[in-house]
């Protein structure tokens, strides 16, 4: 699954068919594309830049257990991203945040 910002397809689709020949009805296949879109059902996500900013407020109070926290939550973004990537393998000497294990 991917998540998508609307506003960024809506854009996209607008300039991909700016300038488009007169013979083809461009505003309303963009209209019907941007509805389609639309009906799609929306997912909760976190944006990573608050979840950063998350880290770091944490990071900042300097408190013990907002160290581990932050800690904790950034080895979770790291797995996260390892496995967007197709690089869910580890070293091999230890995999500390799971992968596999890659001798």
């Amino acid at each position: 699954m991917r998540l998508i910002d609307i506003d960024a397809v809506r854009n996209a689709i607008e300039e991909e068919w700016d300038g488009a020949c007169s013979e083809y009805p461009a505003q309303e296949i963009i209209d019907d594309t941007i509805h389609a879109v639309e009906q799609v059902d929306p997912v909760d996500a976190i944006p990573l830049d608050w979840i950063r900013a998350y880290i770091d407020h944490l990071k900042a109070m300097g408190v013990q257990l907002a160290l581990k926290n932050a800690q904790a939550v950034s080895v979770m973004v790291d797995k996260w991203a390892m496995e967007q990537n197709g690089n869910a393998t580890c070293g091999p000497d230890y995999c500390e945040i799971g992968g596999t294990h890659n001798d």
